[in-house]
């Protein structure tokens, strides 16, 4: 049987000690997040390849939209120059 135990002399949500305040030294949020241009694009695939893509979707807990993008990127960007 699982004991509950009594955390109340260590709440986490009181600071233990000196605080110390440090500026804050993170970008503004238009520079923290690199956008990348982009296009829509309607793809047709074979329910055997979409069933695998949702099954890691859902695995990674991401869009299959996320994961299908991550796949053709990573195929052309590993591809060089071989494509024809």
């Amino acid at each position: 049987m699982k004991h509950r135990t009594d955390n109340s002399d260590n709440d986490d949500d009181f600071p233990i000690g000196q605080v110390t305040i440090v500026p804050d030294f993170l970008p503004p949020p238009e520079q923290f997040v690199l956008k990348t241009e982009t296009e829509r694009l309607s793809v047709s695939l074979r329910k055997g390849n979409l069933a695998k893509l949702r099954k890691i979707a859902a695995l990674q807990k991401v869009s299959l939209g996320h994961v299908i993008d991550d796949a053709i990127n990573t195929y052309v960007e590993t591809s060089g120059n071989t494509l024809h």
